[in-house]
């Protein structure tokens, strides 16, 4: 399904947020350099990761009519497992470094 040029921006550009806030939480260079940045680019990078991950799944699982129901739930399941494994490393420590400050410092 082709997605119109502002969705891929927005995933993209929500994906380099999450990234630069998790690089932050481990080096100095980046959180500096962020400064004051990190937590709106961690709340904007957060907020596009959840609204891109449920509009994609509403529009190529949900209402997928050539999907019984077994198959949506088990993409719906496998999918988010997925989602979940890659993107929780990233939002844990954006999180830390954004919200509570806390930092390794290397």
């Amino acid at each position: 399904m082709n997605e119109p040029l502002w969705y891929s921006a927005a995933e993209l550009g929500s994906d380099i947020l999450l990234f630069l806030a998790a690089l932050s939480f481990w080096f100095t260079p980046i959180r500096v350099g962020l400064g004051q940045f990190i937590l709106p680019a961690f709340a904007l990078g957060f907020a596009l990761f959840v609204t891109q991950a449920a509009r994609s799944f509403w529009r190529q699982v949900a209402t997928d009519p050539e999907l019984s129901f077994r198959g949506k739930l088990f993409v719906g399941v496998s999918g988010s497992s997925l989602i979940i494994a890659f993107s929780t490393p990233l939002i844990y420590w954006g999180f830390n470094v954004a919200v509570l400050d806390s930092h390794i410092g290397t």
